[in-house]
């Protein structure tokens, strides 16, 4: 007779009987691969923060040069035309004075420009404003010339050029503004000049008539200078316009105020003598060419 059996289980195996598979360094080895990918990506990013920092100080310290180049050309100009407005009256020359600035802006001089502006050139202004700094230079070239009669006319090419610069950092910054600049000298015709007044009055006078006597001058796209009111030192208005009718008209006005005695004597038939000319009415046969 057979009886049931059924397989044995072993409840307990002591634990140093039991073998596990030994991993030398796994951890440490994935240790060390995190702490270098970490300290790779922080040493990126530190940098690409200072290459970054760097570029865009380089980016301000360009736009501030061109800030102190720009300024320096604002400048220039502005001096300029300044030093003209500061002529509230025209200059007047002598026939010996235009002779010579005539024989001047022949071969190329400035002259006329000295005469005008009441110092020497090229111009030059430095300035600075915190760490930056600029300086310009206002130069003139003769492109051409124009000779009349009585006037002549000289086209100036102005050239203001700027270099700005900053106090820590070695760059420079060049700026250029190309300007012309027409001079007229001579015998003027009134169309020149936008409102002359010609009395001589004091700064005091000066400023009550423009007070009292407001003019608004249309501007002009071409020309930048503001148009003024003028003042003339002399009295360089002819008392007569005789001498402009006869040469417009290109014929001789016969003034006999103007006639010796002896030439009125001879016109009306009388002997040619420095005594009186008799009362009378006579008859002019021939007048001599006068």
């Amino acid at each position: 007779m057979k009886f049931l059996s059924f397989p044995r289980i072993r409840l307990y195996t002591h634990p140093g009987r039991i073998r596990f598979k030994k991993r030398h360094g796994a951890i440490t080895l994935l240790s060390l691969f995190i702490f270098f990918v970490f300290c790779t990506l922080g040493m990126g990013m530190l940098l690409m923060s200072q290459i970054y920092l760097r570029i865009s100080a380089y980016k301000k310290n360009t736009v501030l040069l061109s800030y102190a180049s720009e300024n320096g050309i604002k400048q220039g100009y502005a001096f300029l035309l300044d030093r003209i407005s500061e002529q509230s009256s025209p200059i007047v020359l002598s026939d010996l004075e235009m002779e010579a600035l005539l024989e001047d802006a022949l071969l190329s001089g400035t002259q006329v420009l000295e005469k005008l502006l009441g110092t020497e050139i090229p111009l030059n202004k430095t300035s600075s404003w915190n760490w930056m700094n600029w300086e310009c230079q206002t130069v003139w070239a003769l492109d051409h010339m124009e000779i009349e009669e009585q006037s002549f006319q000289t086209k100036f090419a102005v050239t203001i050029e700027s270099q700005g610069t900053l106090q820590y950092f070695k760059s420079i910054k060049t700026s250029t503004l190309d300007l012309e600049m027409n001079v007229f000298s001579g015998y003027l015709p009134l169309a020149k000049f936008s409102f002359l007044l010609d009395q001589d009055l004091t700064p005091e006078q000066k400023s009550d008539f423009i007070a009292l006597n407001p003019v608004e001058f249309m501007p002009s796209e071409e020309n930048k200078l503001r148009p003024q009111i003028s003042f003339s030192k002399d009295n360089i208005l002819p008392q007569t316009a005789v001498p402009q009718i006869e040469k417009a008209l290109k014929i001789d006005l016969f003034q006999p105020q103007s006639l010796s005695v002896s030439q009125l004597r001879q016109t009306l038939g009388l002997e040619p003598t420095d005594e009186p000319i008799p009362e009378g009415v006579y008859l002019i046969q021939n007048d001599y060419g006068l």
